[in-house]
């Protein structure tokens, strides 16, 4: 119970809350079903979309629901069937499922990309990281030390 007082003493409430912990199996939740831990070049398109799946609390698919994905490491973009952009909107299915397509950010690196996908409600976020190489180079350069004997 709590008592919500006024500084002067003619005006108080008081207000009876409770609270019930529920344990995460008993909450709907999201997971990761494929898609991580992928590679390609920087900028690149990969070739296999994130797919997370929501349950609820007794196990079963979680359609229509919104997921909010966004890239929360480097550059990239992700997509749900409209332009791509840093985060997006997409709405799970009869399955439970939803899924992006993600475009790879600007730096190379291992694990130097980053996604998250949530839902209000649903207990949990889907991680998703990417490696990011370089590719073959565009254009080479010669400075100096041309036409050395």
């Amino acid at each position: 119970m709590a008592t919500i007082a006024s500084p002067t003493t003619e005006a108080a409430a008081t207000a009876q809350i409770t609270v019930t912990r529920q344990p995460p199996s008993q909450q709907a939740q999201i997971q990761v079903l494929s898609g991580n831990h992928q590679a390609g070049v920087i900028g690149s398109l990969l070739p296999a979309p994130l797919v997370v799946a929501l349950t609820d609390a007794t196990g079963s698919p979680v359609p229509n629901k919104p997921v909010l994905v966004k890239v929360t490491q480097n550059d990239g973009m992700v997509a749900a069937g409209g332009p791509p952009a840093p985060a997006v909107i997409a709405t799970t299915n009869a399955q439970g499922q939803a899924q992006v397509q993600w475009t790879l950010g600007a730096r190379a690196g291992a694990g130097a990309n980053a996604v998250e996908a949530y839902a209000v409600g649903v207990a949990g976020t889907a991680l998703f990281t990417a490696t990011s190489t370089p590719g073959p180079a565009g254009h080479i350069v010669v400075d100096t030390g041309n036409a050395q004997i």
